[in-house]
Order: structure tokens, then C-alpha cells, then sequence
């Protein structure tokens, strides 16, 4: 959630993040040739391929851009546990709002129909099913799925604090290098990056100032950061090795204690990044 405070400019960044995303504009283009295809309301009688193409593209596109940003706006303000609920409802709110809309257009352009409830109805409909397809494919897209890593386990015993060996004997050496993120979180939670994690389309950036959500890729949070800060222990985290203050092992899985007291799982995959830190 982004809270009061700053939100209008978190909302801002995040949709500006969204807009850009790599696989919105093949969605677009692929929803705006199915649709063509199909050609609904009469369409696929009245035009051919390209003239429906010519007409149905700049609306679903358009359309589409005020649904992700009326998206991002609910999202925002919404509880992790409820974005699901919530995306539905954006997706039912803007169907209603806008089916008035499309239907004063396709009226001119279909017959009176669709200036009537009954065509709004249609309408409505096919926007609500749309939008429920969109928010689908910008769910599935994001790679930070929470994984079996997660399950629940016995309770461990504790390894004693681990400090890098670099650490103890590295020479001065100049200060770390700032990592590109931080410029995307508010002025004053811009403190020592220590965690990503993914929330459904988000990323929560954890610093030594309090944590931000941003809408973005945890693959992209992490190419903001320096290498040598931290490493992507499990699918949905990254974690900075100088907020790392215990590693232990349980059920046989490894486990990484932040300083906040967080408890994250290393997968695997991710064992021999720990050992090459000679953190085991």
C-alpha cells in the first residue's frame, strides 16, 4: 500500500512503470487483432479485416490504457491480502462507467441498439471480460511467484552470527556504490537498501528507513542494483549481504535472518552463493 502520504506521486511512478512494461504493447497489439477477428457488434458484417482493425484498435487501446491506469490506482491503495477481490472490482466499476461510453459511439457507428441498456449490457459485458483477461496476463507475467521455498518448517537451531570474511580484513576501501533504485522511492525512505521481495505485481523495497511498494519487475529491481550489494537468493527475494545477520538450516533448507528479524529462504539453487560469501 502506499498510504496518504506521497501517494500521488507513487501512483505516478508506478504508472509510468506499467505503461512501460516490455509485454504491454504484444498484449495490445494481440487483443486488437483478436478482436478484429472476431469482429463484435455487428462489426465482422459491416467492415473488413483491416477496416475493423483501423477501427477496433485505437479504442481497446485506449481503452485498455484508462483501465491499467484505474488498475494501478486501486491496487495502490489496496492490502496485499485483498488485491485479488480488488482487481475484479476495478474491472466491474470500469465496465459500468464505461459502457455508456462505447455505446453512444457504437450507436452512431452500429445502429441505436447500443444506445440503450440492453446494449450497454453487451457492451459492459465484453469490457468487463476484457479487463478481466488483462489483468490475467499482466498477473501471469510477472515472474515473482511465490514458490514451495515458502512452505512452512520445523523449528531450527540457530548457527552463531555470521560477518564476511571480506569484511574483517578488506582494507578502507571507498563507500558502496548508491544503488539506482532508491531514486525511485520517496526522499526520505532512501536509506541503506537491505531487501526485495515480491507482492503480487510489486516490489516491496526494504531500507534501513522504512519500506515502499513499486510497481515493477523484481528481474528489474535488481538490475537497479550494484552486483556485488546482494544476490537473489530465492524467486521471490533479493537480499543485501550486509543486512544478513545469521544463516541457519532447517528441514533441510537454508534460511537467512535479516537484521529486522526478517527469516527468508534460499533456494537451492542459491546454497552456493551463501558458501561462495563463506557464509556456510
Amino acid at each position: 500500500m502506499w498510504g496518504i502520504g506521497g501517494g500521488a506521486d507513487m501512483f505516478v511512478r508506478n504508472l509510468i512503470v506499467e505503461l512501460r512494461t516490455p509485454d504491454l504493447p504484444p498484449i495490445l497489439i494481440g487483443f486488437s487483432v483478436i478482436i478484429a477477428i472476431s469482429g463484435p457488434f455487428g462489426s465482422y458484417a459491416m467492415l473488413g479485416f483491416w477496416e475493423r482493425l483501423a477501427f477496433w484498435a485505437p479504442i481497446f487501446c485506449m481503452g485498455a490504457t484508462s483501465f491499467l491506469t484505474s488498475r494501478v490506482l486501486v491496487l495502490g491503495f489496496t492490502p496485499k491480502a485483498l488485491r485479488g477481490p480488488a482487481a475484479i472490482f476495478s474491472a466491474v466499476v470500469f465496465a459500468v462507467l464505461t459502457a455508456p461510453i462505447f455505446g453512444e459511439l457504437f450507436a452512431v457507428v452500429f445502429g441505436p441498439k447500443f444506445g440503450t441498456l440492453e446494449g450497454w449490457g453487451e457492451i459492459g459485458t465484453l469490457v468487463f471480460l476484457v479487463s478481466l483477461g488483462l489483468c490475467f496476463l499482466r498477473h501471469s507475467s510477472n515472474i515473482g511467484h511465490l514458490d514451495s521455498d515458502l512452505s512452512a518448517v520445523e523449528p531450527s537451531e540457530p548457527t552463531a552470527p555470521v560477518v564476511p570474511a571480506e569484511a574483517a580484513v578488506a582494507p578502507q576501501v571507498q563507500a558502496p556504490a548508491r544503488p539506482k533504485l532508491l531514486d525511485r522511492l520517496a526522499a526520505d525512505l532512501r536509506g541503506e537498501l537491505r531487501s526485495l521481495e515480491v507482492d503480487d505485481h510489486y516490489v516491496i523495497v526494504s531500507t534501513g528507513r522504512g519500506r515502499s511498494s513499486l510497481l515493477m519487475r523484481l528481474s528489474d529491481a535488481i538490475s537497479e542494483t550494484p552486483p556485488d550489494q546482494g544476490a537473489h537468493l530465492h524467486r521471490s527475494f533479493w537480499v543485501a549481504w550486509s543486512a544478513i545477520m545469521r544463516v541457519e538450516r532447517a528441514g533441510g533448507r537454508w534460511f537467512v535472518e535479516m537484521a529486522c528479524g526478517t527469516r527468508i529462504p534460499v533456494s537451492r539453487t542459491n546454497v552456493a552463493k551463501l558458501a561462495r560469501r563463506r557464509l556456510i
